[in-house]
């Protein structure tokens, strides 16, 4: 019987744990006895975001934000709160305060200038002011370097200096670590786990059929099972 790691036994972090990691080590679990049902989760570079109502917990017990919201997104950070039409880091650091619909405009945090961007219709801008984009789009998510559009199976980096072509191809479901991960992690058919490089190359980093929610992370791929949420490791 294969016993996985568990964060915060013994005083241990992920980080802790990953220097730690043997060969034969495939999966950290970061928290247990969680009900999948009324929470929502979001990666963080030491292990998971829990909310459990107004708290927001790293792996399930070390508070990061108590208090209202209205919206939330993961931060490298911790998290980016929306209290009607301001924006904080934690709670604390206001991040954005002005224009913003809160019945149409979409956002997505900068992670690298600790700002917004602020999609209206086909239009995306920094801090709401500077425009990066504009044009078709279909999904989009925050990026270390800017953000991505999905147009159908085109996967577009869009930054400051650059539009810039990730990946085109077959995907079932895709999401980006908001630390320092800079590719798009891709799940085809919810068996095979892909990094896609820019120059249209690829990595497997997991093969394993999950069924539910899941979360990229530097270190792999955060899901779900049972009552706990579990980090499987990139394949080295």
């Amino acid at each position: 019987m294969i016993m996985l790691r568990t964060v915060g036994v013994q005083g241990d972090t992920l980080s802790s744990l990953l220097k730690q990691r043997g060969k034969s080590d495939f999966a950290i679990i970061l928290c247990e006895n969680i009900n999948i049902e009324i929470f929502n989760i979001e990666s963080h570079p030491e292990g998971i975001i829990i909310r459990n109502g107004e708290k927001f917990l790293l792996n399930g017990r070390d508070l990061i934000y108590e208090g209202p919201f209205d919206q939330w997104e993961a931060h490298p950070k911790g998290i980016v709160t929306r209290v009607g039409k301001d924006f904080f880091l934690n709670g604390r650091k206001l991040l954005y305060q002005g224009d913003y619909d809160i019945h149409h405009d979409e956002w997505q945090p900068d992670f690298n200038l600790d700002g917004l961007i602020i999609r209206r219709k086909n239009n995306f801008f920094l801090n709401g002011e500077k425009l990066l984009y504009q044009g078709p789009c279909d999904e989009w998510k925050a990026h270390p370097d800017g953000f991505v559009i999905r147009i159908g199976d085109e996967f577009w980096l869009i930054s400051l200096s650059k539009k810039e072509l990730l990946y085109k191809g077959e995907w079932t479901s895709w999401d980006i670590y908001p630390g320092g991960m800079k590719e798009i992690i891709i799940c085809h058919h919810n068996y095979y786990f892909w990094i896609h490089y820019p120059n249209n190359q690829k990595k497997l980093i997991l093969s394993k059929r999950i069924t539910n929610n899941w979360r990229a992370h530097n270190d792999g791929i955060i899901t779900t099972e049972s009552n706990e949420a579990i980090l499987y490791l990139i394949t080295t």
